[in-house]
């Protein structure tokens, strides 16, 4: 009577990379490739959809390799602060559900969300991304608060580059409806036209963003790769995560980055920085394929 042996436990490369992520990663980077066969530097296939929602006073919609965001501006007239009588606000909302990716939860917003609003926030404040006296109706009485909702239907990873290009390029081409002040009854009116109007007429108001602002992220992995653009596995397996935001000049608008190690003022900032440049450059040439024909 023969006996044959047993076969051999054979593991998949998907249950490889989720048993051992790191594992699974040095594999590929040892020999200069990631496993969606993407070099080092290389961002993933990105591209730019103008005014796609027509209720909207201006829109974008954005895809990044697996990720696809879309961002709606919205607006209402309110009463300035104290402080600032000419300028209006921006609030832009990141929102990351279950149908985005598995990863979050229904319900309250989950820290990323959080922490990518709060991002998005403070470049339109200090970064002088878009000069808020533009959305002055009335100085001192009435100004133009704009809700940017920013609602992510495809996560894989590097959501703040997703949606700082969608914010950027829906407010470059937001049209406002033109608002009347009344002297005689201090009322505000705004003229009966459609958001999505995109010619230039007597009813709307174009805004001006004065410092168009990207992203460009990385992950640095604990045996000193640089990972541009990484997606949601190469988040978890990097041992530090740097974010570059620049101008169209090249001119740095911030750094972030969290992680074990600390990176700032590093080689491998620079290294970064030299590499969000290229980005940026990328990134012009795509929103200009983008950009409504005249």
């Amino acid at each position: 009577m023969s006996s044959s042996a047993p076969s051999p436990f054979v593991l998949s490369a998907a249950a490889f990379e989720k048993i051992a992520p790191e594992e699974y990663y040095k594999r590929f980077t040892s020999q200069k490739i990631r496993p969606d066969a993407r070099r080092f530097p290389a961002f993933r296939q990105t591209s730019v959809q103008i005014n796609s929602i027509s209720t909207a006073y201006g829109s974008s919609v954005v895809r990044q390799g697996n990720n696809m965001v879309i961002c709606g501006i919205k607006g209402e007239v309110a009463e300035p602060k104290f402080a600032t009588p000419k300028q209006g606000y921006v609030v832009p909302n990141l929102e990351l559900s279950p149908i985005c990716s598995a990863d979050f939860a229904p319900g309250a917003p989950s820290e990323l969300a959080q922490t990518i609003s709060h991002r998005l926030d403070q470049l339109v404040r200090t970064g002088h991304l878009l000069d808020l006296e533009q959305l002055c109706i009335v100085e001192g009485a009435a100004v133009w608060t704009l809700y940017v909702d920013i609602t992510c239907l495809a996560f894989d990873g590097n959501i703040l580059d997703a949606a700082l290009l969608a914010l950027t390029t829906a407010l470059q081409n937001t049209k406002l409806p033109r608002a009347t002040f009344h002297e005689e009854t201090s009322l505000i009116t705004v003229e009966p036209t459609s958001p999505s109007t995109q010619s230039a007429d007597s009813a709307t108001v174009a805004l001006t963003v004065a410092r168009p602002l990207f992203a460009a992220s990385f992950a640095c992995l604990p045996d000193g790769v640089i990972l541009a653009d990484p997606n949601a596995t190469e988040e978890k397996v990097a041992e530090t995560l740097v974010s570059i935001v620049l101008d169209t000049s090249g001119q740095l608008a911030h750094v972030w980055s969290h992680g074990k190690t600390a990176v700032a003022n590093s080689p491998t900032i620079q290294a970064c920085i030299e590499q969000a440049r290229q980005r940026v450059s990328e990134l012009q040439n795509i929103i200009q394929l983008a950009a409504p024909k005249a």
